[in-house]
C-alpha cells in the first residue's frame, strides 16, 4: 500500500494548504504459486505424500484455503503479517501409473472493496502423484547371499501418452556394502529395458536403459543410479491392446560366481492411440 500526504484548498480567493493522509491500497493478488522443487510430480512412500506448494502475496494476507480437487483440506490464518505460505497435500490415492490433481490456494485480504466484498485472488496448479513399486529383497526368496550388502530397485513410474503413444518408466537402483573387510569387493551390473511386445520384427520393441556398472567395497560403499526409459506403440495397429512391460534389475556379483538379484517388473495393457 501507499499512503501520501495531499490537500490544498482556496480560502478567499488565496491558496491555503492542509496536511492529511490518504491510503492507496495496490491491486493484492498472488505473487506466485507453484511446488517447492519445481516439479509437477510428487512420489508417496510409507503413506506420506513428498510435494509441498509455496504461495507468495504481494501484500500480508488475512487467511489462505487450500484444496486439492475441490475439496478444502486447509485454511491458514495470516493475521495481516504472512506474505507466503506453504501446503503439504496428503491422503490422496495414487499408483504407478499416476493420478493427477488440482491444488488450488484462496487468499483473502482483510479489506472489503467497494461492492462490500473482502478482497481475494486465487491460484491452481495440476501435479501427479505416483505410488513407486520397489524391492529389497534377493529375487526368489531366502536370505541373500552376501549379508554385508543391501540392494534396492524401484519402478518410480509407469506413464502413457495417449496422444503421442509414449510409454515411459522411471526406476531407480542402488547398492551399499556394510562390512569392514578392506579387501574384500563387489562388481555391480545392471539391466533396465522398456519392451512392447507384439510389435516389431522379433515381436517385442524393445528399448534398453543406460545399464551402467560399478564396484562397492569400504572404501566406496555406494552405487545408484536413476533414469527414464521411453518406447512408443509406434507401427501397431490402432486401438489394439499391447503388453508393456517395465524391467528393472541390479545384480550383486561376488566369487564362485554368485549373484545376488534383486528385479522388478511392472506391465500395463495399453491401447494404441
Amino acid at each position: 500500500m501507499i499512503k501520501k500526504a495531499i490537500a490544498w484548498a482556496w480560502v478567499g480567493g488565496e491558496e491555503d494548504t492542509d496536511n492529511y493522509t490518504v491510503t492507496v491500497y495496490n491491486s493484492f493478488h498472488i505473487v506466485s504459486l507453484h511446488s517447492t522443487n519445481g516439479s509437477s510430480e510428487a512420489y508417496t512412500f510409507g503413506g506420506l505424500i513428498y510435494h509441498t506448494a509455496r504461495i507468495e502475496t504481494s501484500e500480508p494476507f488475512f487467511k489462505v484455503t487450500w484444496d486439492v480437487g475441490g475439496v478444502i483440506k486447509r485454511t491458514s490464518a495470516g493475521d495481516g503479517v504472512k506474505t507466503e505460505d506453504y501446503f503439504s497435500p496428503q491422503g490422496l490415492a495414487a499408483d504407478i501409473d499416476g493420478e493427477t490433481y488440482t491444488i488450488t490456494a484462496s487468499v483473502t485480504l482483510d479489506v472489503v472493496d467497494a461492492q462490500g466484498n473482502f478482497v481475494t485472488d486465487l491460484k491452481s496448479y495440476d501435479f501427479t502423484v505416483y505410488t513407486p513399486i520397489y524391492t529389497t529383497d534377493v529375487e526368489g526368496g531366502g536370505d541373500p547371499r552376501f549379508s554385508d550388502v543391501s540392494g534396492y530397485a524401484e519402478i518410480s513410474s509407469h506413464t502413457y501418452d495417449s496422444l503421442s503413444g509414449v510409454v515411459s518408466f522411471g526406476y531407480k537402483v542402488s547398492a551399499f556394502y556394510k562390512g569392514n573387510n578392506e579387501r574384500k569387493q563387489h562388481n555391480i551390473t545392471t539391466e533396465c529395458k522398456n519392451t512392447i511386445f507384439g510389435l516389431g520384427q522379433a515381436g517385442a520393441k524393445v528399448v534398453p536403459g543406460r545399464d551402467p556398472s560399478g564396484t562397492i567395497s569400504k572404501n566406496n560403499r555406494s552405487f545408484s543410479d536413476s533414469d527414464s526409459i521411453s518406447n512408443t506403440l509406434e507401427g501397431g495397429e490402432p486401438g489394439k491392446l499391447y503388453r508393456c512391460e517395465a524391467y528393472v534389475r541390479i545384480i550383486v556379483h561376488g566369487a564362485l560366481a554368485r549373484e545376488d538379484h534383486y528385479h522388478l517388473t511392472n506391465t500395463r495393457w495399453l491401447p494404441h492411440p
